[in-house]
């Protein structure tokens, strides 16, 4: 882990150079993550189901952010945080979803797939750097993935498909610095030689 120093400042000509020194140290910090997956699957036919949970918790043992950033009067202490214990809430508490598929007649397939995951909340490496609470924090809400992918061969070696991602137009980001995920409708044509 990176600690920083406390910054100090110089002349350099004109300009006035500020230099926050970063010393790489190992902490005392211990991570256990506990969780549990569940699965399902059912077919019936031309009918297939399956579903899909895990449940997880991450918990950070001996760590207090606050004692690896310096202040004047208040110098680094890696060691200040033994015995502390904190959830994390970096990773969803909970991620499942559930998979349909459907093949009414023989070159004909419905699929349909969704996911949902838990809200979370991370803090990257460059919050810290900059210290400022804003850039390097994103809040990422709980949200619910409906896809929908529609394929058929009318022909031998010749696939029409058309899919549509995020039905349910849930507009907001799924990882830490990504964009936000829109509604999509794609289709095409596959064909083997």
């Amino acid at each position: 882990n990176l600690i920083t120093g406390i910054p100090y400042f110089g002349l350099n000509g004109t300009d006035t150079v500020m230099t926050i020194p970063l010393v790489s140290t190992d902490l005392p910090l211990h991570l256990h993550q506990y969780g549990a997956p569940a699965s399902a699957s059912w077919t019936s036919g031309k009918l297939q189901i399956k579903t899909f949970v895990t449940v997880q918790q991450t918990i950070a043992r001996d760590y207090y952010l606050a004692n690896v950033m310096p202040a004047p009067g208040r110098p680094v202490n890696i060691y200040s945080g033994l015995g502390t214990e904190q959830t994390l809430k970096s990773t969803p508490a909970v991620f499942g979803g559930a998979v349909v598929n459907y093949t009414p007649v023989e070159k004909l397939n419905i699929n349909i797939s969704s996911y949902c995951y838990s809200k979370q909340s991370y803090v990257h490496l460059s919050s810290i750097l900059l210290n400022d609470n804003i850039r390097g924090r994103d809040h990422i809400p709980g949200k619910l993935l409906l896809n929908a992918n529609l394929s058929w061969e009318p022909v031998p070696g010749v696939q029409l498909f058309c899919s549509a991602k995020n039905l349910l137009n849930k507009k907001s980001r799924e990882f830490f610095g990504t964009d936000k995920v829109p509604f999509m409708m794609l289709g095409g044509i596959g064909f083997e030689l």
